[in-house]
């Protein structure tokens, strides 16, 4: 199925587009009617009177062409169409309400964009090309990401505010041992190169990033050893959460023994922000679903899907209000310790959702 590896911006910059709506939108809705029936470049679609045209819906195909995210997938101008009419309904909804977003936090969203883009090994000038925008249309696309996610906020409660539970950002490396019927013997060379790297990242000869880089046995290590921030539970195998959630901010352990080998682990900030924010996620879905309910649409074209399409005929993952700061990966895709990247899959199978033990295939 296609339909989940599209728009591969979002993966760069944290960001679901909706600009390209932004140049159909400055025309005067009285023309709407009119130009319905252009032949030239027919209005397919209003959301609130404000139009989308086949111009529009060649754009985007354009875009998701360019980014490679259709990955050989040929949507129909349907599908693009309904895509446009979901994400004007949600950009017309916010502008039209004046959701206010302090300039602050749109500077500071665009700051991280900026390094998620270097990052990727791009620039910002890099992006806006491929994706046919201006830095004025991305602002107001950071701009109506954040008034989302202002709305979502406002919706918590104090129930949901006492579920968060505290998660650590933590980079880490590893040395590790066979994956098919390790010896005792594996793990003691494991252990002795695990503290010869300690001790040379003690003696201030490697940054911890750089000796992941150097050392590891993790695809991690092309990120310096990040593994993101992850829970207590479910996230990592035991001895590895146990090891992480006792350190301090900045700290390195002592070496952690797992069934993938011997691990050293330095964790970067600890935050209760990732859990806030996945809940803020589930009350976008419902703001979203309420949007597309109020918003006026009229199509000017044969439908073959209802108008709630389903998430089998969207050209787009059902994130629309994905903001700058979220991961690039679920939880449950998060590349985890012990991760060697390895075809060997005859290793061991507990906590296989997000362990150690996943080899990512």
């Amino acid at each position: 199925m296609h339909t989940t590896r599209f728009l591969a911006i979002a993966l760069v910059c944290g960001l679901a587009l909706f600009g390209l709506v932004l140049r159909a939108s400055a025309q005067d809705a009285a023309e709407v009617v009119k130009d319905a029936s252009n032949n030239d470049d027919p209005v397919l679609a209003t959301v609130n009177e404000h139009p989308i045209k086949r111009s529009d819906v060649e754009h985007l195909r354009q875009q998701l062409t360019d980014s490679g995210a259709l990955n050989g997938f040929e949507p129909t101008e349907e599908q693009l169409a309904e895509e446009l009419i979901r994400r004007e309904s949600i950009q017309r909804y916010v502008l039209d309400n004046k959701v206010e977003v302090a300039p602050e936090a749109v500077d500071k969203r665009w700051k991280e964009m900026e390094e998620r883009i270097t990052a990727a090994g791009k620039t910002l000038d890099d992006v806006l090309k491929e994706e046919h925008l201006t830095k004025d249309e991305l602002r107001e696309i950071v701009y109506v990401q954040l008034a989302l996610n202002k709305l979502a906020e406002a919706k918590l409660t104090e129930d949901d505010l006492a579920t968060l539970e505290e998660q650590v950002h933590a980079r880490h490396i590893l040395v590790a041992v066979p994956r098919t019927n390790p010896t005792e013997e594996d793990f003691a060379k494991a252990k002795e190169k695990i503290l010869a790297i300690k001790a040379e990242i003690d003696a201030g000869k490697k940054t911890f990033e750089e000796a992941a880089a150097e050392y590891s046995d993790c695809p991690s290590k092309a990120q310096g050893g990040d593994l993101g921030f992850f829970p207590r539970k479910d996230a990592m195998v035991e001895p590895f959460a146990e090891a992480a959630f006792a350190l301090k901010v900045g700290e390195v352990s002592e070496p952690v023994r797992t069934q993938f080998g011997y691990h050293l682990i330095k964790v970067i900030d600890r935050s209760k922000e990732p859990s806030k924010q996945q809940l803020v996620d589930a009350k976008l879905a419902g703001i979203i679903q309420d949007i597309r309910e109020q918003a006026k649409i009229e199509r000017f074209y044969k439908t073959t899907t209802d108008e709630t399409t389903t998430p089998d005929n969207r050209i787009a993952p059902d994130d629309a209000a994905t903001t700058p700061n979220d991961e690039t990966t679920a939880p449950d895709e998060k590349t985890a310790p012990g991760d060697t990247g390895s075809n060997d899959t005859s290793g061991p199978t507990d906590t296989e959702h997000n362990s150690p033990s996943n080899t990512g295939e």
